[in-house]
């Protein structure tokens, strides 16, 4: 029997006999008991419950605690390392905030070549350091790398004394919870751009003279035509070729006869504009193309510099050497096919018949063109 039970009837007076001999008596006491024996089991549960959540809670704060600490320490080293990894970095490197565009982590590389400290550029957009088109938008930027993935293209940096350079930009999109950002690594190539610019100019460049190649006058030529048709507007040709050339080669030596080319074509590029296209046609042959030029100022243009060639002397190894050309010259308006290839045609035939005149003349191209 509880004992609270126990007492309860002790204090009534009521005896086990009592009990005993009354069955009402003896159910209700035992309904009374039972009630008390599942009291104590609750109470002892509902103890035994509050105090292992509280050893729980400490427990779970404790923990809590020891793992914020050591995410935080992760954190701090995770950072660090993502810096030094920057910092450490051969080419500038840049963090960007997605939203914004503005720039979060720079490394010294990236600051040095701006001209800036990594604590001056925080905060600044990446439209501050860059060339960029007037309708760009860098939201449309981040959507087009989110959609095609990393992209690596080419863009003008902007110092900060107001010079500019090219750079290759590498570029990838990180989403970090519910932060994005941009992850940007540069690299100056100027001197790439200068070396291709080399090329380039190599590729069109005559190597001994230093005039435009053949190919490239072709291609000039083309252009030049179409200009002139679309616009109407005068355009002239010459083509001129060094008289006895090989004569030279053979008399002072093929170094002499080099001498010779190059002379003149720095006469050539010395009287003409900055418009006009000097080349090496091939040989000893020589074109010059005068845009914005009538047929009659052509004429002028190549009779001066058929005198000019006339009076110069060529010194080579203590020889000063004398030579003359022939000329060929042409408008557009004059030929009846307005192409470049029947162009150049009218201009070569009038230079063989030169050659036929006995040479160190000027001759103009044939008339085909009936509407003049």
């Amino acid at each position: 029997m509880h004992r609270i039970l126990a007492r309860q009837i002790n204090k009534a007076g009521i005896q086990p006999e009592d009990i005993q001999s009354n069955d009402k008596l003896k159910v209700l006491l035992d309904r009374i008991d039972s009630s008390y024996q599942q009291w104590d089991r609750d109470r002892g549960l509902l103890e035994r419950s509050l105090l292992l959540t509280s050893e729980e809670m400490s427990s779970l704060y404790e923990t809590l605690q020891r793992e914020t600490a050591e995410e935080k320490i992760a954190a701090e080293a995770h950072n660090k390392l993502v810096y030094d990894l920057i910092d450490q970095a051969n080419d500038a490197t840049f963090i960007i905030d997605a939203k914004s565009g503005c720039l979060l982590e720079v490394n010294a590389i990236a600051a040095n070549s701006l001209g800036y400290s990594q604590e001056s550029l925080m905060g600044k957009s990446v439209v501050d350091i860059s060339v960029l088109p007037s309708n760009f938008s860098w939201q449309a930027h981040v959507l087009n790398v989110i959609e095609n993935g990393p992209q690596i293209f080419e863009l003008t940096q902007l110092r900060k004394d107001g010079s500019s350079f090219p750079v290759e930009v590498s570029e990838r999109h990180i989403a970090i919870g519910d932060k994005a950002y941009m992850l940007a690594t540069v690299r100056d190539i100027t001197e790439r751009k200068q070396m291709e610019a080399k090329l380039a100019l190599l590729a069109i460049t005559d190597g001994l003279t230093n005039l435009y190649n053949r190919i490239h006058f072709n291609e000039k030529l083309e252009n030049e035509v179409q200009r002139a048709i679309r616009f109407k507007t005068p355009l002239s040709l010459l083509m001129l070729d060094i008289d006895l050339f090989k004569k030279i080669n053979d008399t002072y030596g093929h170094q002499a006869g080099d001498s010779c080319l190059i002379a003149i074509a720095d006469l050539m590029k010395g009287i003409s504009r900055t418009v006009d296209t000097c080349a090496r046609y091939g040989g000893e042959e020589f074109v010059i193309i005068l845009p914005q030029t009538p047929f009659e100022n052509a004429v002028v243009f190549a009779e001066r510099l058929r005198q000019e060639v006339n009076d110069m002397r060529v010194h080579y190894n203590d020889q000063d050497i004398q030579y003359t050309i022939s000329i060929g010259v042409n408008a557009l308006n004059r030929v009846e096919e307005k192409t470049a290839g029947a162009f150049l045609k009218s201009i070569d035939s009038a230079l063989y018949e030169a050659k036929d005149r006995g040479r160190n003349c000027v001759v103009s191209g044939a008339l085909t063109n009936p509407s003049i």
